[in-house]
């Protein structure tokens, strides 16, 4: 991809811009400057100028704009372009295109597969973005179009869930068309059109310069495969080579909230997002991960797809070595007394071990009273986008009635809960694991490891 070097007028506009992005969200600034800061060859800093896209685009390593189309908006409008494609690397979503466009199918909100295609999971993607950073406050929508609607997606829904809410609106084509169909269904009223469903290009974008659309309206903006070409990689560690890795990017990532803490510039929904993103250094991790694997085993691979934040920068893990479990089931306790901080918390942190655990299968179990969902997790990366349900009462026998019904026994089983139910008279024959957040000695379990969890550390 050719650079382009900017006029001395571009030039002020996009120090304009930055200047602009300083003043209204420092955090966005901080990354920025820090991971996406490409200070290479000829390039002017900060960005990659091309006229080899519409507008805008990312490969979750670099900002592409185009200085003639983007530098011509207005000032607020870029404000919010750059902060879009910024929030595009901080979720990782070109990496997730990837992996997702590699399986071939999005595990959906119940388990189901659903075909993958790219021009579904930009849209998916646009829309959660821009209702956060709607709701932030981060420059201007842009006149020249976009892509909201909350019917759709809001800042706080799962990318694999709005994925499927638009492919389900989505008007189906006939396969083995080259992804790029021209669709005439309706777009929750906001006009004619919505994109074609043939199969993803095989470079899991569209060509350059044709935007995703929805309701008639047009995205601003592409993701892009973040392999990309071996020659746009810049040589120098400094300008994101390989040297930056998953944990630079959740120092950068803490570094920038504290950044817009400290200002006073660092809104309610940009403010959760990192917390999220950034995991939970808590005591009890080191606890659960030792019995999990003292209890069900290890491995020397990690449960890995390519990761999505090192995938980005060329730290990639083909395939796996085997396998340290067979099938473990996690199960949540959503009864009223567990709220969903505490259990997103811990199943982010359940995460690692599990890509640590190296199983063959993960079963998810949602159960208060009774079970009312089982998910099979086919990748841990699906783990943060599961959404708890129940609600009611609690009792603890149900997943493990489920689980001799349908013939399973788990190598292993980990109980997110808070203790207080109704047991199973008896152990079973594989190891539980209770993840208990009550503290110790508060609540008497009467077989298995428990690991106790500090409540007060579930805080975000």
């Amino acid at each position: 991809m050719k650079l382009l070097e900017l006029t001395p007028a571009q030039k002020v506009e996009w120090e304009a811009t930055r200047t602009a992005l300083m003043w209204s969200a420092p955090a966005f600034t901080h990354l920025l400057f820090t991971i996406l800061d490409y200070r290479a060859r000829d390039n002017y800093a900060n960005a990659f100028w091309t006229d080899e896209v519409e507008i805008a685009a990312t490969d979750g390593w670099r900002l592409l704009l185009n200085p003639t189309t983007f530098l011509a908006i207005p000032l607020k409008d870029r404000v919010f372009i750059v902060a879009h494609e910024i929030m595009h690397c901080i979720w990782a979503h070109p990496a997730t295109m990837k992996h997702w466009q590699q399986r071939g199918y999005v595990v959906g909100a119940k388990g189901d597969h659903i075909p993958y295609h790219h021009e579904v999971l930009n849209i998916a993607a646009d829309l959660i973005i821009n209702d956060l950073l709607i709701d932030s406050k981060i420059g201007t929508f842009p006149a020249i179009g976009g892509l909201h609607d909350k019917n759709l997606a809001t800042a706080v829904d799962a990318l694999n869930e709005v994925y499927e809410r638009v492919y389900n609106k989505t008007p189906k084509q006939p396969q083995g068309g080259n992804g790029q169909g021209q669709g005439q269904g309706q777009g929750q009223g906001q006009g004619q059109g919505q994109p074609g469903q043939g199969n993803s290009p095989s470079n899991g974008q569209g060509a350059a310069g044709q935007m995703p659309s929805h309701g008639g309206k047009k995205a601003f903006d592409t993701m892009m495969d973040p392999d990309g070409h071996p020659e746009d990689k810049p040589a120098d560690a400094h300008a994101n080579g390989t040297a930056q890795g998953d944990g630079r990017w959740r120092q950068a990532i803490a570094e920038a909230a504290a950044l817009g803490k400290a200002q006073g510039q660092l809104p309610a929904g940009i403010a959760r997002v990192f917390a999220e993103l950034t995991e939970p250094k808590v005591d009890w991790s080191g606890a659960i991960r030792g019995a999990v694997a003292r209890r069900v085993g290890s491995s020397d691979s990690s449960w890995r797809r390519p990761d999505r934040r090192m995938i980005v920068r060329d730290i990639y893990s083909p395939g796996r070595s085997g396998h340290g479990a067979g099938t473990i089931a996690l199960v949540g306790d959503t009864s009223g007394s567990m709220t969903d901080t505490e259990i997103g918390v811990i199943l982010r942190e359940l995460r690692g071990i599990l890509e640590d655990l190296n199983p063959q299968r993960v079963i998810v179990i949602w159960c208060d009273a009774k079970v009312h969902a089982v998910e099979d997790v086919y990748d841990a990366s699906d783990i943060p986008s599961l959404r708890p349900k129940g609600g009611g009462g609690t009792d603890f026998r149900p997943p493990f009635h489920w689980l001799d019904d349908e013939s399973i026994t788990p190598d292993g089983m980990i109980y997110v809960t808070d203790g207080y139910g109704t047991f199973p008279s008896s152990a079973p024959d594989y190891p539980v694991i209770w993840a208990d957040i009550t503290g110790p000695g508060r609540v008497a379990y009467p077989w298995g490891d428990v690991i106790n969890i500090p409540r007060d550390s579930l805080a975000e």
